[in-house]
């Protein structure tokens, strides 16, 4: 046939994605782009319930920690490289088939496809801030887009969206209502598929997706409740300020809600809290791009990286290496602690070009 397939198999860490990995996947998909003998691609995980976890953080970390800073952040220039591909220069149709969970880079794959394609047990997380990251990959541009703050909410909280949720928000195309057996009949007729021409693909893909999903904003429904809905818009809509954040939830008429995000959002790390604001407030600007997006999530991660009393590291181990339940103390411990100089030295320039993402 005429179909790539990239399939995601790394179960014993559900799916993380190693530099070896991105690697290839990039360099396959360069390929295929040029290729006459690829119509369309379709992206998949053979890991029950999992599209992808995101980057290998234990691996990465470790590797800064061992001395190998560039090599560690070869894996971002290798991962955002291939996000610009997959979403401003990949020319045939790339289908996401998620049917599990993702979070971090994971989320990338799915999200820069062209026809991103989801069912009921997928779910995106963005927990980064969890881990003392920052939303990387073009989730800086994605994220403020979302409607009525609900972006600026997810990342800060923690909470997740599901399959019906994606295509809502706009992050995804397809919702296919009946997983058993339309998956794997679905992903048998993509398989097989081969389009009259390329110029006709796109047009061709949507019909075979449409015999399997909908992409009907009207036949689906939000996971929240409209009251939820709208304590997120009061709250995080258009919001980039920490302080205005706390004071809309401390003023919200549902007081125990308000709390309970507050605490929430206490949970992460204050600095990646801060830096993560600053990193949705400049890639929601009419001026940003995608590429100007990744090229500071790319500079953001350097810095983040290169400071080794960084949050990242004690909760990368914690959470992923020796699973504790009592977490690390944080530096600093608390959201006001943390000024602004530091969070503006994230956002600095490079001294020099080849600390770019080359895009």
């Amino acid at each position: 046939g005429t179909c790539g397939v990239v399939t995601l198999s790394r179960p014993a860490v559900y799916n993380a994605l190693s530099p070896l990995m991105v690697n290839a996947i990039h360099i396959t998909m360069q390929k295929w782009n040029v290729s006459d003998k690829i119509s369309h691609v379709v992206v998949e995980s053979s890991c029950d319930g999992v599209f992808s976890a995101g980057g290998d953080l234990v691996a990465i970390t470790e590797l800064v920690k061992s001395g190998e800073y560039e090599v560690a952040m070869s894996f971002f220039q290798s991962l955002y490289s291939l996000n610009y591909l997959m979403a401003e220069q990949f020319t045939k149709p790339c289908i996401a088939l998620v049917d599990g969970r993702m979070t971090g880079a994971g989320t990338s794959l799915a999200l820069h496809a062209s026809h991103t394609t989801c069912t009921q047990r997928a779910g995106l997380l963005a927990a980064e801030t969890r881990i003392g990251m920052h939303p990387g990959a073009g989730g800086g541009y994605l994220y403020p887009r979302l409607p009525g703050g609900l972006g600026t909410y997810m990342t800060l909280t923690a909470d997740s969206l599901n399959g019906q949720n994606l295509v809502m928000a706009g992050l995804a195309n397809y919702y296919l209502p009946n997983r058993f057996p339309d998956i794997s009949h679905m992903r048998e007729a993509l398989v097989r598929f081969t389009p009259s021409s390329s110029s006709a693909a796109n047009e061709e893909i949507d019909e075979v997706l449409a015999n399997y999903c909908t992409s009907s904003r009207s036949l689906l429904t939000w996971g929240f409740d409209h009251a939820k809905m709208y304590n997120i818009h009061n709250c995080f809509n258009n919001c980039y300020d920490i302080a205005v954040i706390r004071k809309n939830l401390s003023e919200l008429p549902d007081h125990e809600w308000g709390a309970h995000i507050w605490t929430r959002i206490e949970r992460a790390s204050p600095t990646s809290t801060l830096i993560t604001l600053r990193q949705l407030e400049l890639g929601a600007a009419k001026s940003a791009t995608l590429a100007s997006v990744l090229k500071m999530e790319y500079g953001i991660m350097r810095h983040l990286l290169s400071d080794v009393n960084h949050d990242v590291f004690p909760l990368v181990r914690a959470k992923l290496v020796t699973k504790q339940d009592e977490l690390p103390r944080m530096n600093p411990p608390n959201i006001e602690d943390v000024t602004q100089s530091s969070i503006d030295a994230y956002f600095a320039p490079p001294t020099s070009p080849s600390h770019q993402l080359k895009l």
